[in-house]
């Protein structure tokens, strides 16, 4: 759904997101509420229909984020996987 966002020139109607997904618009509403409380998409309600837009700059922050904490896991796994190795080696004798 986010992606369709993204990839729409236009803001998208509820309606319309719903009709392309495999769940109710219901549950589509649901989810497009959690993405407003991720500040990953903004809506605008006009009469009866609610209107859509991705909000893709929101995105940039979170993958700096992860960015940082990447060579660190990077790192912490290749210890792990030392240690798994020379354990094992150590069995094995």
């Amino acid at each position: 759904m986010f992606t369709r966002l993204v990839e729409s020139p236009e803001p998208l109607t509820l309606g319309e997101l719903s009709r392309q997904m495999p769940f109710s618009r219901q549950a589509a509403r649901k989810h497009i509420t959690q993405l407003v409380h991720a500040d990953l998409v903004s809506t605008h309600q006009v009469g009866r229909r609610v209107f859509c837009q991705a909000n893709p700059a929101r995105l940039r922050d979170v993958h700096s984020w992860v960015e940082r904490y990447e060579s660190f896991w990077s790192s912490a796994v290749d210890e792990l996987t030392r240690y798994v190795e020379f354990r094992k080696q150590l069995e094995d004798e």
